[in-house]
């Protein structure tokens, strides 16, 4: 067994919701991840099954005072 409890990277995020998108179940996410389902399943029950929309920063955010 390659699986292992860590946490899950950005990286690994995206794969994850693009997977999900396709259809694919979270065994199968799991294991393309190297990681346990029931991570998966708590990164999709957290959302809501729904694809977390990107996060941008406002621009006054991001200028020097």
């Amino acid at each position: 067994m390659g699986r292992h409890y860590r946490r899950l990277t950005a990286g690994d995020r995206a794969v994850l919701w693009t997977r999900w998108q396709r259809g694919e179940t979270l065994l199968a996410i799991s294991e393309a991840l190297g990681t346990f389902k029931s991570n998966v399943w708590s990164e999709v029950h957290r959302r809501g099954g729904l694809v977390p929309a990107p996060r941008h920063r406002a621009p006054r955010v991001l200028q020097s005072a």
